[in-house]
């Protein structure tokens, strides 16, 4: 995440960063425990990530489909796990800088994690993802 971004993250609360997508402030965040998502009970989709890039949903996070709402939630949790490395390969959705592989990799995730995930939420543990990670960025680098 870049430094308009880490700014944006930093003042961030419960409600949500841009006020669609509320983030889960009673969970440990999703470096320390892996992607937390669950439903409020107005039926907001609520995640351990900032809603920071915007790129595929303006209206923010969902999941349990392949659509536009899961892809900006992974989109976001591999910006939150992958960090920038300031190279020309970095990559700028809007006024935020995400990785290369962070951008690579999202759509996959969304596949693979968030898609099937139950309309209630669910927990991908950070074990589960680093793995996921590793295995993927050995492929294609």
């Amino acid at each position: 995440m870049g430094p308009t971004c880490r700014g944006k993250a930093s003042r961030s609360d419960s409600g949500g960063l841009l006020g669609d997508t509320p983030v889960l402030c009673d969970v440990p965040p999703i470096a320390d425990a892996g992607l937390i998502c669950r439903r409020l009970a107005d039926g907001r989709a609520a995640a351990n990530v900032p809603h920071i890039v915007r790129y595929h949903s303006p209206t923010g996070f969902e999941w349990g489909y392949g659509g536009s709402g899961p892809a900006e939630l992974a989109m976001n949790a591999m910006a939150a796990l992958l960090r920038p490395d300031g190279t020309h390969m970095d990559r700028v959705y809007g006024d935020c800088v995400v990785s290369n592989d962070a951008a690579r990799l999202h759509q996959d995730f969304k596949w693979v994690f968030i898609a099937p995930m139950p309309y209630a939420g669910g927990i991908v543990r950070i074990e589960d993802i680093n793995e996921w990670i590793a295995r993927k960025l050995a492929h294609i680098t």
